[in-house]
């Protein structure tokens, strides 16, 4: 913790120090029986302890020798005036309490502590020993009386009394209603107390809520485990009430030939029986085993099972995802995935068709991107693409916006033009800064290409930006 060197340097400053103070007159130490209480409270209630700490100018800074426990904490030494009076020198010991914690454990009844403050008043530091006194918590039988005849400031120290549960069991109720008798008088630190209590209700709920979210799922791991470790008949057994978990486990063991001979076809149909019934383990476990990786394709049966699950299912989004899967099972000639594919991707087509009528740049984009492939069989190409790629690429679209540049843009080797209706509509994009940042410059380069190709249009709007350029 400390070197052999700091240990020597902190002992000997002590020695100084309480030579010095003998001098002078007795070692001031701090030594009281209700030590412990004032401890106790600022430890097990931070709220409390920064209420009485927080924001306060620290006259002195040094550290705290505990000493028959041979150690030093880092400590503050200050004057605060609280309604029990002025405190001195009292151990205000940093926002995460560790240290005033450790004391708390270690101190006794009647333990001399001393407190080595370290003052910087002239070039050379000068040490100086300050004696320490209790706080004093609120006493209820001297409080009541005053609080009771309407004083704010006794009804304020109820409330403390009630929500901290000082001499008392903690009564948050009864103490909210004394902080509210003192705020309804202008109290203003009742009113913070009342701000704060609303607030550590709300954070106590948040807690409890998520240790309950926590509990369900140590219970569901633990499950989860049990369920991992069963021999086959125990799944089986389960497996008849149609219990996912159960099913799940049959199949991946099945799939991956594990402890059981390897069978796809029944791996695959128990991981579907689970994932039907929600189960994200076994949904996870057939897109794994149906995705294609570098070498494999992945797995056909697993492919067409994942198309019939979002088969199951309606919606646009859910077609899609049945046609991707359908298009994996086809491409390895699945006995009826192709037939699907066929169906499915009318339907998907009809749904991008009329979503992008409306406006919507990602239909616009995924629809755009269908037209570009080589015959993808909808009878359209890319004279109907790049409608849909300037809208996209209008409403934000960072991909449609690459996508038009790279159809506007002449070709190197091929000696093509590039397509002029593209570079047009980028020239009015950069100009008008539509979907992109305005950008007269870039404008200006597209319709160049466009002007080429004999848009006259595009060489009047060029001709402006010069003109503007020159000006």
């Amino acid at each position: 913790m400390y070197s052999r060197r700091a240990r020597y340097l902190m002992v000997f400053t002590f020695m100084m120090s309480m030579l010095s103070s003998i001098t002078a007159g007795a070692v001031p130490t701090f030594s009281n029986p209700d030590m412990p209480d004032m401890l106790h409270y600022f430890t097990s209630e931070r709220t409390l302890f920064n209420r009485y700490f927080a924001h306060r100018e620290f006259k002195a800074a040094g550290r705290l020798l505990n000493i028959f426990g041979v150690s030093f904490l880092d400590v503050y030494s200050a004057n605060i005036v609280s309604s029990q009076g002025e405190i001195n020198c009292t151990p205000a010991i940093g926002p995460g309490m560790e240290h005033l914690r450790y004391l708390n454990d270690t101190y006794t009844p009647n333990q001399p502590i001393l407190v080595q403050g370290t003052i910087n008043a002239i070039a050379f530091g000068t040490l100086m020993l300050t004696p320490c006194e209790v706080w004093e918590a609120p006493d209820l039988a001297t409080v009541t009386p005053a609080a009771n005849l309407g004083d704010p400031e006794a009804q304020y120290q109820m409330g403390e009394i009630y929500s901290f549960g000082i001499g008392v069991p903690v009564d948050v109720k009864s103490g909210r209603d004394w902080y509210q008798r003192a705020a309804k008088q202008g109290y203003v630190q009742a009113e913070a107390a009342i701000t704060r209590l609303a607030d550590h209700e709300r954070i106590d709920a948040y807690k409890a809520e998520q240790d309950r979210l926590a509990a369900l799922a140590q219970q569901e791991q633990e499950r989860v485990a049990a369920y991992a470790v069963a021999s086959l008949d125990q799944l089986y057994q389960t497996a008849k009430n149609d219990d996912a978990e159960a099913q799940m486990n049959i199949g991946r063991r099945y799939l991956a030939g594990e402890g059981v001979a390897r069978d796809e076809r029944l791996g695959v149909d128990y991981l579907s029986r689970a994932a039907a019934q929600g189960n994200p383990r076994a949904f996870a476990a057939l897109q794994a085993a149906a995705s294609p990786g570098i070498v494999f394709h992945g797995s056909a049966e697993a492919a067409f099972a994942l198309g019939r699950l979002y088969q199951a299912s309606k919606g646009p989004a859910s077609d899609a995802a049945a046609l991707a899967w359908f298009r994996i099972a086809a491409q390895q000639n699945y006995p009826g995935a192709a037939e699907l594919v066929k169906i499915y991707d009318a339907k998907v087509l009809v749904a991008l068709r009329k979503s992008a009528e409306t406006g919507n740049p990602m239909a616009s984009l995924i629809l755009a991107k269908r037209y570009l492939e080589p015959d993808n069989g909808t009878g359209s190409g890319p004279a109907q693409a790049i409608p849909l790629l300037i809208r996209a690429a209008g409403l934000g679209s960072g991909e449609a916006l690459k996508l038009l540049e790279k159809q506007a843009q002449p070709g190197w080797f091929s000696f093509a033009d590039g397509n002029v209706n593209a570079a047009f509509a980028l020239g009015e994009l950069y100009l008008k800064g539509i979907g992109v940042s305005a950008d007269p410059d870039e404008a200006a380069q597209w319709y160049k290409i466009a002007a080429k190709q004999g848009i006259q249009e595009a060489k009047v709007r060029l001709d402006a930006i010069q003109a503007t350029t020159r000006n």
